[in-house]
């Protein structure tokens, strides 16, 4: 009997050995004809299929995949290429919300009765019924706005409140979000004081050190699509953690968020976005004042006020140039101020009777649209540099 198993024990190895080999001999002929293609294709498979089936065990790890994806996805976009790479979030959005309707019977749908949602719906709306928009738009533009402005609403609004919607949740977004952040942060430091990666100093040379490199200083853009959006969300997740920094927590926990709050205001700076000052700033007194704390709101707005007295009216800290740059923003003679004010002008009087937007008026019958394309758009804002 024992002879009769390993005769089986052993026909069974065989098998796989012989298995083995012919997936090895079918690998290594797919990549002779079609380079790393097939390789890459492998590992993305032995990726994606466990992480496909975890996905629809516990659904919530799409929320958690996309957002760690959304912070980090440049970087693949940038040292690797050759792929549409956002595409990627439309898959876990899509493959997220089909998780959700096949186990549909576990999730409590009461919480998308809101009327957060009921405006994602109305905003989808809108987006769809901008296709008639008469102004001659391009279709495939309209696609790929329409992505990014409403299609993402529409699925993470509904999902986030059925898969985060416990205090865990949040604990876990908001580790997520602040860790991440600062991991920027870091990677924008390594940029200024290190150098670029391969990717990044491409990007540059793309047509990108036009806007990312004045003077010959180096305005950081970190792992985000540019200086301007790294500088923005730097300041929004700064504010995040130094609001947190001074709540109801831990000392070790506060002294994180504090640290963090000073790193991300770090990576503000050295973005190079002065216009991400004023949102924090703002953002501080808002929070100041919500707080109904007068000891607070006091002692929050004489530092506020002398941070913004030093940037003003001294020049402490000019040597830097990054501090040097963020000065300027309080400028009234700084050219680049006053781009974006007269810029503020010409949209604030368009939109005095253009409150919803445009709608193109046909030149008559006769109008090219070559004459139709020069008259379009009615306003031309000059560029900041």
């Amino acid at each position: 009997m024992s002879h009769y198993a390993s005769s089986a024990s052993f026909k069974s190895r065989g098998l796989q050995l012989l298995l083995g080999v012919l997936a090895a001999v079918a690998v290594g002929w797919g990549t002779a004809r079609a380079g790393v293609l097939v390789p890459a294709l492998l590992i993305v498979l032995a990726v994606v299929v466990p992480f496909v089936i975890i996905l629809f065990t516990t659904p919530r790890v799409g929320i958690i995949a996309l957002l760690c994806y959304c912070f980090l996805f440049f970087i693949i976009d940038r040292e690797v290429g050759g792929a549409p790479y956002g595409m990627a979030i439309d898959g876990l959005l899509i493959t997220t919300a089909v998780a959700v309707l096949v186990q549909h019977r576990r999730f409590d749908w009461s919480y998308i009765k809101n009327d957060l949602v009921l405006l994602t719906l109305f905003w989808f709306v809108v987006n769809i019924l901008e296709l008639g928009n008469p102004s001659g738009a391009s279709v495939m533009g309209w696609v790929q706005e329409f992505r990014s402005a409403s299609f993402y609403w529409l699925l993470t609004v509904p999902l986030s409140l059925l898969l985060f919607n416990q205090k865990k949740d949040l604990n876990l977004f908001l580790v997520l979000l602040i860790g991440l952040s600062v991991l920027g942060t870091l990677n924008g430091l390594k940029q200024l004081y290190i150098g670029l990666s391969p990717g990044e100093q491409q990007f540059l040379d793309e047509g990108n050190a036009k806007t990312h490199l004045l003077w010959g200083k180096l305005r950081v853009f970190s792992f985000y699509s540019d200086a301007g959006q790294f500088g923005a969300s730097q300041a929004h997740i700064a504010l995040v953690a130094l609001i947190l920094g001074f709540g109801p927590f831990k000392k070790w926990q506060k002294t994180l968020l504090l640290v963090a709050a000073g790193l991300l205001i770090t990576g503000m700076f050295i973005s190079g976005t002065r216009g991400a000052l004023f949102a924090l700033l703002v953002g501080i007194g808002v929070a100041l004042l919500i707080s109904k704390n007068i000891k607070a709101l006091v002692v929050g707005s004489v530092l506020a006020l002398s941070a913004l007295y030093v940037l003003k009216y001294t020049h402490i800290g000019d040597t830097n140039y990054n501090i040097y740059r963020m000065r300027t923003a309080l400028d009234p003679q700084d050219a680049s101020l006053n781009v974006r004010l007269n810029n503020q002008l010409v949209l604030r009087n368009y939109l005095d009777s253009h409150p919803f937007g445009a709608v193109w008026a046909p030149l008559g019958p006769g109008a090219s649209s070559t004459t139709r394309a020069a008259t379009w758009p009615p306003f031309r804002p000059t560029a900041t540099g």
